[in-house]
């Protein structure tokens, strides 16, 4: 005996007929043809109640089986598409590289949980519209940018200073420095305009010093303006806005970066790690994910290491997995070996 369709799969088999006929369907090539309107034993007039039931239900759902008739009495059934789908978006390959990036840095920004599942969800249901396949492999470094609760009036300065950059306009502000008393007028070609350990910078030639500066935006006093009947000044072939900001402990300096490899764990295989380190997946299993860093100083890890609470292990180099043991024995014992940095 076979075994009875369910209301669902009956339903389903019922909008793909529909769907991928040309011309509408005759209610006679439903009845008897399509799994679950072909019961044996049951009158044709019971089969076309169910036919009727269901079409009440997808009507419900945004799917109306419409009948259209005809003069020679084939009338037949139809789904129309243009009713009943959603219109595609199409994205432009540049626009489906925005979702991207944004799809990734919400997921890390999130840290998990329900709003993680509810953002993936939502990208599912957007990338059938988009063209081309992610051009951010997960494997890429990726950087989250947080602006910290004190850096008051910082949002604004962005916006306007970022145009500047790019039109090459000159801006004036009153910056406080840190060995100033009080807020001086400054003048600045910006050059350049970035994030780093949580707070944003602008570089540029400071007409004053007649010498390129690195200005944090939070130490800028009241609002910034666009001096229009200034001239600008011209950066140098080779400016790179990097070799100016602020650096973190462990990719301080010019020599060699050394080689480390890291095993994360737990909350931390969701880690996002700053670009500069050049991040690499390595391996991926269920003992957690390998990943492989370069950076001048390793024992600028240690102590974000033993703060993890073990979810981060040091593999490499083996002078990192040692200075990892002896703070985290000077912790547990209170002494005091000199390794701790």
């Amino acid at each position: 005996m076979a075994t009875p369709i369910s209301k669902p799969e009956r339903q389903m088999n019922l909008v793909a007929l529909l769907l991928a006929a040309s011309e509408p369907v005759p209610l006679s090539e439903v009845i008897g043809r399509v799994a679950g309107f072909d019961d044996e034993g049951l009158a044709f007039n019971t089969l076309e109640k169910r036919f009727d039931r269901d079409r009440k239900d997808l009507r419900a759902i945004g799917l109306d089986v419409e009948y259209l008739g005809r003069a020679d009495g084939m009338g037949g059934y139809r789904i129309d598409r243009s009713k009943s789908m959603q219109k595609p978006l199409n994205l432009l390959p540049s626009e489906a590289a925005l979702l991207a990036i944004a799809g990734r840095i919400g997921a890390a920004a999130t840290g998990g949980g329900a709003l993680h599942e509810a953002l993936k969800s939502a990208l599912r249901k957007l990338a059938v519209d988009i063209p081309t396949d992610d051009p951010t492999p997960a494997t890429l470094p990726l950087l989250v940018a947080r602006r910290r609760r004190n850096e008051v009036g910082t949002h604004s300065r962005v916006e306007l200073l970022a145009r500047a950059v790019s039109e090459s306009l000159v801006v004036r502000f009153s910056y406080l420095g840190g060995r100033d008393t009080e807020p001086n007028a400054r003048t600045v070609t910006p050059f350049g305009l970035g994030l780093a350990l949580g707070a944003w910078y602008l570089v540029g030639a400071c007409h004053d010093r007649n010498a390129v500066r690195v200005f944090r935006l939070s130490r800028m006093a009241g609002s910034v303006s666009i001096d229009h009947l200034a001239a600008p000044r011209r950066k140098d072939a080779d400016f790179d806005l990097r070799s100016h900001l602020p650096v973190q402990p462990f990719d301080v300096g010019k020599g060699e970066k050394t080689r480390i490899v890291l095993r994360l764990r737990g909350a931390r295989r969701a880690q996002v790690f700053d670009p500069a380190l050049s991040p690499r997946v390595v391996t991926q299993d269920r003992d957690g994910l390998v990943v492989e860093l370069k950076a001048r100083h390793p024992e600028g890890f240690v102590h974000w290491i033993l703060t993890a609470g073990g979810d981060i292990e040091a593999l490499e180099p083996s002078s990192l997995r040692q200075r990892v043991h002896a703070a985290a024995l000077n912790a547990i014992t209170g002494g005091d070996d000199g390794d701790d940095p």
